[in-house]
């Protein structure tokens, strides 16, 4: 087999590689849906200890958040560990990198956490009309920030634009179910 051979071959493998995680990751994606739009026993709990109607979703954030942060905590360190990676934090520049991925965290934070305020409003089409427009807008948002870094461009962008407006359409629509389902209740 000859190295160009052996190359197609890794490209391929790989490329099956990250179809298959980004179909998991579709698959598992809504799963913090799922478990607040299941957690009423949680909700009740903080019901029953004085939280603000508003902040009831956040009791059930901690249990499945704070496992979330360990767990991917002990993952890097075994890659920072396997790869010796850790002192690239000793480079220039990492501060301002540190910086920007804090402030990305605590944006996409603040989204879940006001996703989980409204959910209380929209009584049980949440889950169904909410995240869809949690999703989208987590979407436009992070294209529209990766098209000021400069990612897109040329005929992906046209094509990023169409899908782009195509989510705004289906925030509007879901939008619009929600108020016709607020009105009729």
């Amino acid at each position: 087999m000859s190295p160009e051979d052996n190359k197609g071959h890794r490209r391929i493998r790989t490329s099956i590689i990250g179809v298959l995680l980004a179909v998991g990751f579709g698959i598992l994606q809504p799963i913090m849906n799922f478990g607040l739009a299941f957690a009423h026993v949680y909700m009740k709990l903080a019901k029953a200890h004085g939280t603000a109607e508003v902040f009831v979703s956040d009791a059930f954030y901690i249990p499945y958040l704070v496992p979330s942060m360990l767990s991917s905590g002990i993952y890097f360190a075994f890659l920072w560990k396997k790869h010796r990676t850790l002192q690239q934090f000793r480079a220039p520049n990492v501060l301002r990198y540190c910086l920007w991925c804090v402030a990305i965290a605590v944006i996409w934070f603040m989204g879940v956490i006001l996703y989980g305020w409204v959910m209380p409003w929209m009584k049980s089409y949440g889950p169904v009309l909410g995240w869809p427009v949690l999703m989208s807008a987590i979407t436009i948002v992070s294209a529209v920030v990766e098209y000021f870094y400069g990612d897109w461009q040329g005929r992906a962008l046209r094509t990023l634009c169409y899908g782009l407006v195509m989510l705004t359409i289906s925030i509007a629509m879901f939008g619009y179910a929600n108020f016709l389902i607020q009105k009729t209740t």
